[in-house]
C-alpha cells in the first residue's frame, strides 16, 4: 500500500507522455520561450513525483525533462485544456541515488526556454533493506477481550501499520503514533494473529511510506482469567467455596451479564454472592453516577429513587443496572469521596488514601487509590464516584484491615473494560453470612479483576436490576430489612433504541 500526498494537481489522462533517449530538435531562436510557473520534484519508492504550473497566456505545447546526464528523458504535451494548471506526472524505475534533472519547456514553434536543474535524492531497495520493524516486547489478549502491545522503543519510524481482526470479524488497520509505547486493540478476536509494519521516511517530503516486510506469527499471551465463566473461576480459583448451593448466568443485555452464586464457603457459613459483569467496549453501554434527584447537591435517597431521577433526565439513555457507591454522612449524605458527573468534578479526592472507581472520556474505566492517580486521570473523568479500600492493585490481593463478615459492594476492572459490581449479602444467618474484605478481595482476584475496591456496605448494599419486562428488581436481600437511602450510587445506562 503506499501513502501519498502533495500538491492539488490535474492528472493528465488524455494525453500521451513520451519517454526516450534522444533530445528532441530545437528551433534556434535569440529569445527563449515562456518557462512554467512552479516547478517541483518530491521524491518517493524508485520515482519522483514532477509538477509543474503553465501560466495564463504563455506558448507552452510541451515539457521535457532530462536525467542521467541527458540520457532518458520524458515528453509531456501541453494542451489548451490543461494551461493555468498545475500539471503532474511521475518518472519511475529509478534506483537508489541522487539525480541531476533538466527541466524545459517549448513554444508551439519549437523554441526552448532556459533550463531549470533541479537535484534529488531518489530511495529504493537500497535502503528499504536496511529497515528494521519496532520490536514487539509483549502482547497480551486480555480478559476483557482486549489486545494490550507492548513496544520497544522507536527509532526514526513515522509510526507502525497494524492489521487485525475484531470479535465481529472484521478486519482493521490503524496506524499507530511514533510515540507511543502501548497499544490497545479493542474488542479482539481471540485466537486471530495480528500483522504490523513499520513506517519510515528518509526525508519528511518523500511521498511513500517506507517499511520492512510486514511482521507476522506475533507471539500472543492469554490472561490466565479467560479460562472458564466468571462463577467457574469463583468456584476453582477463589479459595472460599467448600459447595455450591445454586448458580445461574443470565443476559438480558448485549453485554451485560448477570451471574448469581449460592454457596457454603470454607468456614461453613452460607453465601449469596450478586454480580454483573459489563463489557464497556460495547458502544451502548456506559457507566455513570447516581446522586439525589440527579443533581450536584448532597443527599440522600434509596437507589431505585436515583434510578428514577437518572432516567428522568436522561433522553437518549436508560439505566439497566445499579449499585449504591460510597461510604457517607447518615445524617447529611455527604460522601466521603469524590464525584465526577458529566465531567464536572462535583467534589474532589481529598485523602490520599481513599479510592475511586472513574469511566473516562473513551468509555474505559480506571480503578484505583490515592490523590497522584486521581489527579493525573481527572481531566480524562466524565463520570467518578469514591470508594474505600484497595482490595486488588495491578492483579495482586491486598490484605486489608478490616476482618468483620458483613454485607459487601465492591467495584473491580478485567483490563480497563469490563467493570464488575459485586453485592454480597450478609447478617443473616442461615442464609448469607458476609465476607471480610480479604475474603470478598479473594473473590475478586479469582474472577481475573486487575483493581478492585470496597464501596460501602452493610445495609447499604443494593444490588438492582432492569428485568426483560421493564421493571427495576432488587435482586438481593437488603440487611435493614427495606431500601437504605443513601449518598449516591453506580449505574449501568443502555442507549435506547
Amino acid at each position: 500500500m503506499k501513502f501519498k500526498y502533495g500538491y492539488v494537481f490535474l492528472l493528465i489522462s488524455s494525453i500521451g507522455m513520451i519517454s526516450c533517449k534522444k533530445s528532441a530538435s530545437v528551433i534556434e531562436s535569440p529569445l527563449p520561450a515562456d518557462k512554467a510557473g512552479v516547478v517541483k520534484l518530491v521524491s518517493g519508492k524508485n520515482e519522483v513525483k514532477l509538477s509543474f504550473l503553465v501560466n495564463p497566456g504563455s506558448d507552452i505545447s510541451k515539457a521535457v525533462i532530462y536525467w542521467n546526464a541527458l540520457a532518458d528523458s520524458l515528453v509531456i504535451p501541453v494542451t489548451k485544456e490543461n494551461v493555468s494548471d498545475t500539471i503532474t506526472t511521475f518518472i519511475g524505475g529509478l534506483t537508489d541515488k541522487t539525480y541531476d534533472f533538466s527541466f524545459y519547456t517549448y513554444s508551439s514553434k519549437g523554441i526552448r526556454s532556459d533550463v531549470t536543474l533541479i537535484r534529488e535524492i531518489v530511495y529504493g531497495d537500497l535502503y528499504v533493506s536496511k529497515l528494521v520493524n519496532r520490536e514487539v516486547i509483549k502482547a497480551l489478549l486480555e480478559a476483557d477481550g482486549n489486545l494490550i502491545i507492548d513496544w520497544g522503543f522507536p527509532t526514526d519510524e513515522i509510526g507502525i501499520e497494524i492489521t487485525y481482526t475484531d470479535q465481529d470479524d472484521v478486519s482493521k488497520t490503524v496506524l499507530i503514533p511514533r510515540n507511543e509505547m502501548r497499544t490497545i486493540l479493542r474488542r479482539y478476536k481471540r485466537d486471530s494473529k495480528f500483522e504490523y509494519r513499520t513506517l519510515f521516511k528518509p526525508q519528511s517530503n518523500v511521498i511513500d511510506y517506507f517499511h520492512p516486510s510486514i511482521k507476522k506469527d506475533n507471539v500472543i499471551k492469554q490472561d490466565p482469567a479467560l479460562v472458564g465463566t466468571i462463577l467457574e473461576r469463583i468456584i476453582a480459583n477463589s479459595g472460599m467455596v467448600k459447595t455450591v448451593t445454586s448458580k445461574s448466568t443470565i443476559n438480558t443485555y448485549n453485554g451485560m451479564e448477570e451471574n448469581y452464586l449460592q454457596f457454603v464457603d470454607i468456614n461453613n457459613n452460607p453465601q449469596s454472592l450478586f454480580i454483573v459483569q459489563v463489557d464497556l467496549n460495547n458502544e451502548n453501554l456506559s457507566y455513570e453516577i447516581g446522586t439525589p434527584s440527579d443533581g450536584a447537591a448532597t443527599g440522600l435517597q434509596t437507589v431505585s429513587e436515583m434510578i428514577n431521577a437518572k432516567n428522568e433526565n436522561s433522553k437518549d439513555k436508560k439505566v439497566i443496572a445499579g449499585i449504591n457507591g460510597d461510604y457517607f454522612e447518615l445524617a447529611t449524605g455527604i460522601p466521603s469521596g469524590p464525584i465526577v458527573k458529566n465531567g464536572i468534578e462535583i467534589r474532589t479526592l481529598s485523602s490520599a488514601s481513599h479510592c475511586f472507581v472513574a469511566a473516562l472520556n473513551n468509555n474505559l474505566c480506571v480503578i484505583g487509590e490515592g490523590a497522584v492517580l486521581y489527579k493525573s486521570s481527572i481531566f480524562d473523568m466524565k463520570e467518578a464516584v469514591g470508594a474505600k479500600h484497595l482490595l486488588v492493585s495491578n492483579g495482586v490481593l491486598l490484605n486489608p484491615t478490616d476482618g468483620a463478615r458483613n454485607p459487601r459492594t465492591t467495584a473491580g476492572v478485567i483490563g480497563s473494560s469490563k467493570l464488575i459490581f459485586i453485592v454480597l449479602d450478609g447478617r443473616q444467618p442461615g442464609y448469607s453470612v458476609g465476607l471480610n474484605l480479604n475474603e470478598i478481595g479473594a473473590i475478586h482476584k479469582a474472577i481475573g479483576v486487575k483493581n478492585a475496591v470496597n464501596l460501602d456496605g452493610g445495609g447499604s448494599s443494593t444490588f438492582i436490576i432492569k428485568d426483560n419486562a421493564d421493571k427495576y428488581i432488587i435482586k438481593n436481600k437488603v440487611s435493614d430489612g427495606s431500601p437504605r437511602k443513601v449518598g449516591n450510587s453506580l449505574l449501568i445506562m443502555q442507549k435506547s433504541n
